[in-house]
């Protein structure tokens, strides 16, 4: 697993910004959420370049292909969650670190918390 500098702790608080707790130096920051324009170019060129293969027919094993496209999948995930912690580090900006301000948003990242735990033990009764 690729290292973690920073934590969310909430999504759109405060319009579009999230709130992040920062590991190394120890204090929550703010960022303005954006996609970078990036990854939706290279969502439409995938489109294109996969709709070329129209009547290309797949001669090779279905775990092959489907071996290949997981793996390429990871792969690429990889490399948005790189670009996106580079870009999230260049982005950040500082809140309110004050004693009140702290509790609150240790606050809404317990609850955040509990929510992901939800949807984690939703999923792992569904998968069973």
């Amino acid at each position: 697993m690729l290292k973690k500098k920073y934590i969310l702790i909430k999504s759109q608080y405060e319009a579009n910004y999230s709130i992040y707790y920062d590991l190394k130096n120890k204090r929550f920051l703010k960022r303005k959420e954006s996609t970078p324009k990036s990854i939706y170019f290279f969502s439409v060129l995938f489109i294109v370049f996969v709709r070329g293969f129209k009547e290309t027919k797949i001669d090779y094993p279905f775990w092959l292909v489907l071996f290949t496209a997981i793996f390429s999948g990871i792969i690429l995930g990889l490399l948005f969650y790189k670009f996106d912690q580079f870009t999230k580090s260049k982005s950040l900006e500082k809140v309110d670190n004050s004693y009140e301000k702290r509790e609150d948003y240790i606050l809404l990242g317990k609850a955040l918390l509990s929510n992901q735990k939800k949807v984690f033990i939703a999923v792992l009764i569904l998968f069973l």
